[in-house]
């Protein structure tokens, strides 16, 4: 249940986004980029 949950917040756009953060000019941390979501979606503090 929780993964599923989780997997319907990761539509191919939200991903491409989340990678292009980190492959495109701005060069962000992969780890920084994830906990931005994560805070952004409510699923940690």
């Amino acid at each position: 249940k929780i993964l599923n949950d989780f997997a319907a917040l990761l539509t191919d756009d939200i991903m491409s986004g989340l990678n292009w953060q980190v492959d495109g000019p701005e060069g962000k941390e992969p780890a920084d980029v994830a906990r931005a979501f994560l805070l952004e979606k409510g699923l940690v503090k």
